[in-house]
């Protein structure tokens, strides 16, 4: 009862157990047990106890930490309450990995539990990485502008418009010169009708 009391004044927190399986034969008993961590402390404490919820003494418990070469933490048997006390190494917030609890002891099943202690861990912040800027782009309309090949049609129409009043001048230039061409040609013919003339009257007079 004073270790009861004791646990439930301590900080502690309830793993969370992800998966439990038992062992062996199914004629044999099988474990019930609770569960529980002190981050503070640093230490798993565990009460192995029988399908009627009294306590197993003699029980041996392994505690395993999967991130660790050599993965096995301690062994350690129940005493007369079916409790056992596992002391972690290190940092607890640092052992973000996965626990794994096996039970043994003659006549019962093992029993193999799998848990985190995230309790001793979540609330704690990690920094933000440091924002990466985004990539820079143009702005749409600079880049229409310098990828334009062809010029606008008001430009085009404009052009057409000026080849087409060039050839109008063109045709009204050759109308005109071929209008005045026999006027010209007339008075070439009356000035050399003349000169004839006077010509002709000078060798009479001679």
């Amino acid at each position: 009862m004073l270790l009861l009391l004791a646990l439930a004044s301590a900080a502690v927190i309830g793993p969370t157990v992800y998966e439990q399986k038992d062992l062996g034969d199914p004629i044999f008993a099988e474990f019930t047990y609770s569960l529980s961590a002190d981050c503070t402390a640093a230490t798993i404490s565990v009460i192995v106890m029988n399908e009627s919820q009294k306590p197993v003494e003699g029980a041996n418990t392994y505690l395993k930490y999967v991130d660790f070469a050599s993965p096995l933490i301690s062994s350690v048997k129940t005493d007369d309450d079916g409790f056992a006390l596992h002391k972690l190494p290190g940092d607890v917030k640092l052992m973000r990995g996965l626990f794994i609890l096996v039970i043994e002891h003659k006549g019962y099943r093992n029993k193999e539990i799998h848990f985190d202690i995230s309790g001793c861990y979540s609330n704690t912040t990690r920094p933000n990485p440091p924002a990466t800027p985004p990539p820079a782009t143009q702005p749409p309309a600079q880049n229409n502008t310098n990828g334009s090949t062809n010029p606008p049609p008001a430009q085009n129409h404009t052009n057409n418009t000026n080849v087409t009043n060039a050839t109008a001048n063109n045709m009204t230039g050759n109308e005109t010169g071929t209008t005045e061409l026999p006027g010209m040609c007339a008075t070439v013919f009356a000035l050399a009708s003349i000169f004839l003339f006077l010509k002709q009257s000078s060798r009479k007079d001679t």
